[in-house]
């Protein structure tokens, strides 16, 4: 069984301190790069390595979980 990848929906992402440019090519079309951080199976990756950004989005969520149940609470 072979294993098929879309190309067009496909991107890259390299995670290390040092940022590094790359070129990963499917069927000679080169996919396309992420900077920054992007999300995956709930959690949030980001190409330093850091888990800094994952953490601020959980404390958020966790606050406006806590706010909303406190006003259910009072009616």
């Amino acid at each position: 069984m072979a294993m098929c990848i879309n190309s067009e929906k496909t991107e890259v992402q390299h995670i290390d301190k040092h940022p590094k440019t790359m070129a990963i090519a499917i069927n000679q079309r080169i996919l396309e790069h992420t900077d920054d951080f992007f999300t995956y199976l709930g959690g949030v990756i980001s190409n330093n390595g850091s888990a800094e950004q994952d953490m601020e989005i959980r404390i958020g969520l966790a606050c406006d979980r806590m706010h909303r149940q406190a006003t259910i609470r009072k009616n």
